[in-house]
């Protein structure tokens, strides 16, 4: 039996409508053979991308309520069969669409890739009134879940409080694994050592802890031996200075952040790779997908 082509959407409030995971890892895998659609009110761009149309919404919207809304119309624009969702507020509006149109076969399914909620929700707050907002969105988001039809899980622990609360329903374990014919696979390392540092420049993700450890590597190993090339962009002016005071006088090349395609093929110029994000509970619990883009590349 030949199966129907589908109208899958993926919506998000939290990622970017060409965030890595959802664009080129899920929806151009699905749209060999369905028509997919993303709707992003974070970031993004608007375009079609090699056959999913990618939407970026960049109303300031007043409310959870309205970006809900927003959701529930962008559903009612495409009628879709499927929408995967990755927070709690698409879920919302996917379901209010399922209800008010009585799609009854419409599949919702949340793909957890966070914790929810995670630091980055309750950046700014502190004491009576964090814990106040670390219920109301442990709230929200068991609520949403228990809407939804089934499960994708990126990784261990972001899964167990779903497979503890909602044990009924189906779910899909989908990890972080690279799709390998984006890398240069087998590509020999660079003629000079290069250390490579890639993402978010902040303190948190621990770029000054990187400034510290090539202040080290400086003492024992001249610098017209080896160089540094970083990927990204800095948090803030105040974080960029800092570092570049720190880093003065050593060989450090900062690129702006990249396309997906061009990070992967980049990859190879380098000969290792750090990460020193902080030590918390929350990344203790992590398991970043950037290292399975250097393990991709071969490094």
């Amino acid at each position: 039996m030949i199966a129907q082509p589908m109208r899958i959407l993926f919506l998000t409030s939290a990622h970017s409508s060409i965030d890595d995971r959802i664009l080129y890892h899920q929806a151009l895998s699905l749209a060999n053979g369905h028509q997919v659609w993303i709707y992003s009110t974070f970031s993004g761009k608007t375009e079609n991308i090699e056959g999913v149309e990618v939407v970026y919404d960049n109303t300031q919207f007043l409310n959870r309520k309205s970006k809900i809304r927003a959701f529930t119309a962008f559903c009612e624009s495409i009628v879709p069969d499927v929408v995967i969702c990755s927070e709690p507020l698409p879920i919302l509006g996917a379901y209010r669409y399922k209800k008010n149109n009585s799609a009854s076969s419409l599949r919702i399914l949340y793909d957890v890739t966070e914790f929810y909620p995670s630091k980055k929700n309750l950046q700014g707050i502190s004491g009576f009134k964090k814990v106040l907002k670390t219920i109301a969105l442990v709230w929200l988001n068991k609520k949403a879940a228990g809407k939804v039809d089934g499960f994708i899980f990126g990784e261990y622990f972001k899964a167990l409080f779903y497979k503890s609360h909602f044990k009924r329903k189906p779910y899909l374990e989908l990890p972080y694994y690279q799709d390998l014919s984006y890398y240069p696979i087998g590509k020999s390392l660079p003629n000079i050592f290069t250390i490579g540092y890639s993402g978010k420049f902040s303190e948190e993700k621990g770029i000054m802890r990187f400034a510290e450890v090539l202040h080290l590597f400086s003492q024992q190993y001249d610098t017209k031996n080896w160089q540094v090339k970083m990927i990204g962009w800095f948090e803030s002016e105040a974080i960029e200075k800092e570092f570049m005071k720190r880093t003065q006088g050593l060989p450090v090349e900062v690129v702006d952040n990249l396309p997906f395609k061009k990070f992967c093929q980049a990859l190879s110029e380098f000969s290792v790779f750090l990460d020193l994000r902080d030590t918390d509970p929350e990344n203790n619990l992590c398991v970043p997908i950037k290292l399975f883009s250097y393990a991709s590349a071969g490094r």
